[in-house]
C-alpha cells in the first residue's frame, strides 16, 4: 500500500498499521506525503510555507533501517507527520 494507490486519506493507525506489517516503508509514505505536499494543484499547495524535502527523506530512511534491525522506538515510528505554526 502506498499513498499514490489510494484516493482517500488512510487514518495515522492505517499508516502505522502498514509499516508494522511490512506492506510499506517509511520512505514510500515520505515520497507520497511529499508528493502531495508539493503538488501546486493540491491542498498542500495552499497549506504548507516550508518543506524539508531532503531532511524527511533523511529521516524515512533512517526510520526504515532502524525497522530493519528490529528497531521501533515508537508505535509510529515512520509515519509522516507535518507540524502547523501559528
Amino acid at each position: 500500500m502506498t499513498l499514490e494507490q489510494r484516493h482517500d486519506h488512510p487514518t495515522v493507525e492505517q499508516l502505522a498499521n502498514a509499516l508494522a506489517s511490512g506492506r510499506t516503508t517509511a520512505l514510500q509514505l515520505a515520497e507520497a506525503a511529499l508528493a502531495r505536499a508539493e503538488d501546486p494543484a493540491g491542498e498542500g499547495a495552499r497549506v504548507f510555507t516550508r518543506l524539508d524535502r531532503e531532511r524527511a527523506l533523511a529521516q524515512a530512511r533512517a526510520s526504515d533501517e532502524l525497522r530493519a534491525a528490529g528497531i521501533v522506538r515508537s508505535p509510529l515510528e515512520g509515519v509522516p507527520v507535518s507540524v502547523k505554526d501559528l
